[in-house]
Order: C-alpha cells, then sequence, then structure tokens
C-alpha cells in the first residue's frame, strides 16, 4: 500500500507538484508503525491531528462549498496537530530499492 502512495506522490511530482509533508487521515493514524512505513517511503513528514477524523467527505464537503457559494480557501484550514511522524533514514533506500523490485516484478507479470 506504501509503494501505490509513493507511485501517486510520483506522479504527483512529475506533473510538476512539490510535496513537503501530508496530512495523515482517518484509520491509519491509529498506528504509528504504519505511520512510519509511509512517511519512509514518501521520504516525506506525516502530521497526525490532534482530533477528528478529516477525510476524503470533509474534503469534498469543502470543495462543494467553494464551487457553489462565495466562500474560498480561508474553510481549507489545517487542522491542529498532534504529532508528526517522520522517514526513517536508515530505511528509506531499502523501501526505494525494493519498491523498484516490485515494480519490475510487475512489468515482468503484466504481460504472461
Amino acid at each position: 500500500m506504501a509503494f501505490v502512495f509513493d507511485d501517486c506522490r510520483n506522479a504527483l511530482l512529475s506533473a510538476g507538484t512539490q510535496i513537503d509533508s501530508a496530512l495523515a487521515m482517518v484509520g491509519g493514524t491509529k498506528s504509528d508503525y504504519w505511520l512510519t512505513t509511509i512517511a519512509t517511503t514518501l521520504n516525506i513528514p506525516l502530521m497526525v491531528p490532534k482530533v477528528g477524523d478529516f477525510g476524503a467527505a470533509l474534503g469534498a464537503a469543502r470543495l462543494g462549498m467553494m464551487a457553489t457559494t462565495d466562500v474560498r480557501i480561508e474553510i481549507a484550514t489545517m487542522p491542529s496537530i498532534a504529532k508528526t511522524i517522520h522517514p526513517d533514514a536508515a530505511l528509506h533506500q531499502a523501501f526505494t530499492d525494493t519498491h523498484a523490485r516490485d515494480h519490475a516484478a510487475f512489468a515482468t507479470l503484466k504481460d504472461l
């Protein structure tokens, strides 16, 4: 799953998006191990909100409000952050190498 996030991040980077950190949301935020795995794979810090489940539905509702009313970006505020999970620098290269092997295996298997 972390490699899927990495593929998405790489697509955004190739389109010119700069990603310095990310906001971790809902169920996955309950596991520091999972968050560290994602942060290490992406090589960016993940911020975890203090309270509430901030997810896609809230984001979609905010975008809908911005599209249909005079409300603008001021409603898209960052929640208070409880903690930040940083990448494990000692493991990042191993994760990168494993992801490359994953891509190579997929390329080999997709034509079978």
